[in-house]
Order: C-alpha cells, then sequence, then structure tokens
C-alpha cells in the first residue's frame, strides 16, 4: 500500500509542476502578445510619421533658386531634412 501513495503522490507532483509550468508559459506568452501590439502600433506610428515627413519636403526642383536653402510655400527647410531619410 505504500508503494501505491508514493505512486500518487509523484503522479501528483510531476502533474502540479507541469501544470505551473503551463500556466507561467501562458502567462509570458500573454505578455508577449501585448507587447508585440504595442511594438506594432508604434512602428505604424513611426511610419505614418515617416510618410508625412516625406510629404512634407519639397523636391530640390521647387527651391526658389539653387542659393536658397528654403523651400517654396513656407515648407521646411531642406538643411533640416535628415541624410538618413534622402
Amino acid at each position: 500500500m505504500r508503494w501505491w501513495s508514493d505512486c500518487t503522490a509523484n503522479w501528483r507532483e510531476k502533474w502540479s509542476n507541469i501544470k505551473n509550468d503551463r500556466n507561467k508559459l501562458i502567462e509570458e506568452i500573454s505578455k508577449y502578445q501585448i507587447l508585440i501590439k504595442r511594438l506594432e502600433k508604434e512602428n505604424q506610428q513611426f511610419r505614418e510619421n515617416l510618410k508625412l515627413q516625406r510629404h512634407t519636403f519639397v523636391d530640390p526642383n521647387d527651391v526658389v533658386n539653387s542659393d536658397s536653402n528654403f523651400c517654396v510655400e513656407n515648407k521646411i527647410s531642406l538643411l533640416q531634412v535628415p541624410e538618413l531619410l534622402l
């Protein structure tokens, strides 16, 4: 009878540990899903801002004259354009 008691105790402990591990992983997955959603939203906002920035800059052909650093119609200065965006 002692053997059966040990067997069931080991079985309960084993499945208890497995259940705890599963619950921890489910919680971790939930946290990562929230993080992914937040990063996707930030990425989308970044892309939209980048598109808006690109649309506010004017072609160099629209510059009043070659000596001027400012664009036509009071647009953003060409000097303000980050080199990485060009």
